[in-house]
């Protein structure tokens, strides 16, 4: 395994702290995640990239950032290894955008804390099959009863994920400590296809997830 990345950082002026970074990753362990490690030619290739930018007005806190990514899995178990379709495993791509306000807030003197920040985010991921995870097999076949209403073997071919969500962030200065709550909720949709290419309809309950909790900076 190996990567590189660039950062880059600066203030603009008085008003205004920018940032941005892009990297790239490229794994050809066969042994990584018991991925095909010790099958006879067997040839491991994940190459993966990444990149965000943000941009933050100091006088009003008011903030926004943007990330991406992209993973291709080249494994040779992966190539034309759809069960029934013969295509190869799709380019996975992923895109957040977060926006919000940080700052101090008089209320309940909270600012005395430290500040405090409210955020919301958008994100999609796009053909997250994980196949090179070893979460589904090169063949992406889903045996019937995967889904409670699908009673008939599918290959998957596509998947989204949609995901808004809110929270907040709250400072304590004193103690280097952060205290945050989020709420997230999530759609999915996957593409399935039978052995006769016939389209399978595959209906997802939405899914939703409160945590909190406190991180430490050492």
């Amino acid at each position: 395994m190996w990567g590189g990345a660039l950062r880059y950082k600066k203030e603009w002026g008085e008003n205004w702290d920018v940032g941005a970074g892009i990297g790239y990753e490229k794994t050809t362990d066969e042994r990584l995640l018991t991925g095909g490690g010790g099958l006879a030619g067997f040839r491991r290739d994940i190459q993966d990239w990444a990149g965000s930018a943000s941009i933050k007005h100091k006088p009003t806190g008011l903030f926004v950032m943007g990330a991406f990514s992209f993973s291709d899995n080249d494994d040779s178990n992966t190539k034309h290894a759809g069960i029934f379709t013969g295509t190869s495993d799709p380019q996975m791509s992923a895109g957040d955008i977060e926006f919000g306000i940080q700052r101090g807030v008089p209320w309940f003197n909270l600012d005395k804390l430290g500040e405090t920040s409210v955020f919301g985010s958008i994100s999609n991921i796009h053909n997250g099959h994980g196949t090179g995870l070893g979460r589904i097999g090169p063949t992406r076949f889903l045996p019937a009863g995967t889904f409670d209403n699908v009673t008939v073997g599918t290959e998957i071919t596509g998947a989204d994920v949609d995901r808004w969500a809110v929270g907040v962030d709250q400072v304590l200065d004193s103690a280097n400590m952060h205290l945050y709550a989020v709420y997230q909720h999530f759609t999915a949709d996957v593409d399935l296809v039978d052995a006769s290419l016939n389209h399978v309809a595959a209906p997802l309950d939405d899914f939703q997830l409160f945590y909190s909790g406190a991180r430490i900076y050492f």
